[in-house]
């Protein structure tokens, strides 16, 4: 199996490059909230159940100058606009 290097386009994970299957269409990747740590007055830290999400990402392929670029991009994303515009990874919050 032969692995890519490729961009990560909008939603948690903007800007990110991530080694995947070559060819794979869809990407759904595991997104952790922040949450702070609990400890009890007596030092102790009570187990917590912590949700999470999946984040879609389609695989998209875009064409210039004769080379050819893949890209996964969140669902919601209009990936021309967004590299445009030149999108930038949110700051934390």
């Amino acid at each position: 199996m032969e692995y890519e290097n490729v961009l990560l386009v909008g939603g948690a994970f903007d800007g990110e490059w991530r080694s995947v299957a070559q060819g794979q269409p869809r990407l759904e990747l595991a997104v952790l909230p922040r949450v702070a740590s609990r400890i009890t007055a007596d030092g102790a830290n009570p187990a917590t159940t912590v949700a999470y999400a999946f984040e879609a990402y389609e695989l998209t392929q875009l064409h210039g100058d004769g080379a050819r670029y893949r890209v996964y991009v969140a669902q919601g994303v209009n990936v021309i606009e967004a590299l445009i515009s030149g999108y930038r990874k949110p700051l934390a919050k």
